[in-house]
């Protein structure tokens, strides 16, 4: 969340604790606490990350399964983002979605919505490497959008109704259309970039006639 830190924004107020979702040890408890003890890994919805130490409640808290890799490995943070994702865009049984950016958070959505029963979950990117990794994580297709027309193939792909769901991770401005473009009318695009406009989402999808 560097963004708004790096930019002047009268909304910032200064001492301010900055990052959230870290991976933490529990170095201490209260008496109350009965979920979780010293020692124990923990990750969740925790705000002033970049501390050494924080004092929090339980609530929102996750205990991470025992394991031998380091803390620094165990992404607490993005899979909130993923799972926020998941539950944002409801899935249905034979739903077609395209996730547009291969890279960590494409992946691992990509992951998350393997195992939903999906007609299709199509990953799109430039590079043919991301590609084969998409495949496996659960992709059932892919699209290279520097020599392939994404439209036309998720067109073929789900005989002619475009995409249910589309998920744009990719953080580099100007890809509003190819998002839009994927997806049916009446269906959702979700966008997880920073570089997204939504002024150009909206007036993208009027000026083409697309109700998503």
């Amino acid at each position: 969340n560097k963004y708004p830190y790096v930019s002047y924004n009268p909304e910032i107020t200064y001492p301010r604790g900055v990052g959230h979702e870290p991976v933490c040890v529990v170095e201490d408890v209260g008496s109350a606490v009965k979920k979780f003890a010293v020692g124990d890994l923990v990750t969740g919805h925790i705000s002033r990350a970049f501390a050494t130490h924080l004092i929090t409640g339980t609530q929102g808290l996750v205990k991470i399964p025992d394991t031998n890799k380091r803390k620094e490995f165990c992404l607490g943070e993005p899979l909130s983002c993923i799972s926020n994702i998941v539950r944002a865009a409801q899935p249905e049984y034979g739903d077609n979605i395209a996730v547009i950016g291969c890279g960590v958070m494409g992946l691992l959505a990509i992951s998350a919505l393997s195992g939903k029963a999906l007609q299709n979950l199509i990953a799109i990117d430039l590079d043919d490497t991301r590609l084969q990794e998409a495949k496996l994580y659960g992709a059932t297709a892919t699209i290279n959008s520097s020599n392939q027309d994404a439209e036309a193939v998720i067109y073929e792909l789900t005989n002619g109704e475009l995409a249910d769901i589309v998920i744009n991770c990719v953080n580099i401005e100007n890809t509003e259309m190819a998002s839009i473009l994927s997806c049916k009318d009446d269906g959702t695009v979700y966008f997880f970039s920073m570089a997204t406009s939504f002024t150009k989402a909206a007036l993208g999808a009027e000026g083409v006639g697309k109700d998503v």
